[in-house]
């Protein structure tokens, strides 16, 4: 509505009062008021104090009479305009509920086509519910709609980008796990590492991830070490207790001779002057270790046990590992 068509006739009311010639006459009649009360003069006193009284009631009827008297046209106004303005914030707030309503619905069909978009988009490019990240809280926006109910290109532009952030993370991922064998048997691992491994920091930066890789591969080396170390003491106790104690020959008493080492015995001839032949000899051990002990960890300490003893003749060792019903 315009401060125009606001036509409003103000007509400031008139009260008048021969204000001062009451004063004037009140006045002088309270000089015979001024008096100083005794004894002899404390019953007129009263009586002029209620007298006073009745006066003062009397001018304070007839102010108040009069003032209400010139208000009336002035509270019919303020009532009447009062409606006016509640007609006007009445329809204010239905027009803010409409857009209310309209501004929602829009922002959920938005928040309804960026759904549709990312499922799309995932499936597109194949993406893993595990790498799932990407939101639109912040695109659910009334400018993220065309006039033909359609997203926005900038809109679409900015979730692609964020689904493709999926699936750059799933590639990432997945070359890692697919590495992980390769590092750990390149850094000396008999096992390799599993997922379970690096999950507290599979998905952290390049940096991150490498540092803490190689944190864990240098623990499990030393703890690998230490395993196999144990495991070869335990072996070795093992063979000793097994080992049976072979009493050497008696020297013919006709010939004595100087005794020989092991090593000296084994590549000495027969007899001095006379045909050698070369012979291929097979033996047969069983033994009981650890179960974790790897065939190449057994047939090591075989053939260290062998040349302690000697024999460095050994052209092959075939290790074979027994099943359990066996």
């Amino acid at each position: 509505m315009k401060q125009e068509l606001i036509a409003i006739e103000n007509k400031p009311g008139i009260i008048s009062v021969n204000f001062e010639v009451l004063k004037k006459h009140l006045a002088k009649e309270l000089e015979k008021y001024d008096v100083v009360v005794t004894s002899d003069t404390l019953k007129g006193a009263k009586e002029l104090a209620t007298e006073l009284n009745a006066t003062k009631k009397v001018i304070d009827t007839r102010r108040k009479d009069e003032v209400a008297k010139a208000s009336e046209p002035i509270k019919a106004f303020d009532e009447s305009m009062k409606e006016l303005s509640t007609m006007c914030a009445n329809g204010r707030q239905k027009l803010l509920d409409q857009i209310k309503v309209f501004e929602d619905e829009t922002r959920a069909t938005v928040s309804a086509l960026l759904t549709k978009l990312r499922t799309e988009l995932r499936e597109k490019l194949g993406v893993e519910e595990e790498f799932y990240k990407a939101e639109f809280d912040d695109l659910i926006l009334l400018s993220s709609i065309t006039g033909t109910g359609n997203l926005t290109g900038a809109a679409k532009e900015k979730l692609k980008s964020r689904v493709s952030e999926e699936k750059s993370l799933q590639d990432r991922t997945l070359m890692r796990l697919l590495q992980l064998e390769n590092q750990s048997y390149k850094a000396g691992l008999s096992s390799p590492l599993t997922r379970d491994h690096v999950r507290t920091f599979l998905f952290d930066s390049d940096e991150v991830y490498q540092g803490e890789l190689d944190r864990i591969i240098a623990s499990e080396i030393q703890r690998q070490e230490e395993t196999e170390q144990a495991l070869r003491k335990k072996i070795d106790k093992e063979n000793e207790q097994k080992q049976p104690v072979v009493a050497p020959e008696p020297a013919p008493a006709e010939e004595p001779v100087q005794q020989a080492t092991p090593a000296q015995a084994e590549s000495r001839p027969v007899a001095t002057g006379m045909p050698t032949a070369t012979f291929s000899i097979t033996c047969t051990f069983e033994l009981e270790v650890d179960a974790r002990a790897s065939d190449s960890l057994v047939e090591q300490r075989l053939r260290d046990k062998l040349a302690a003893a000697g024999f460095t003749t050994l052209s092959s060792v075939q290790v074979k590992r027994q099943s359990k019903a066996a």
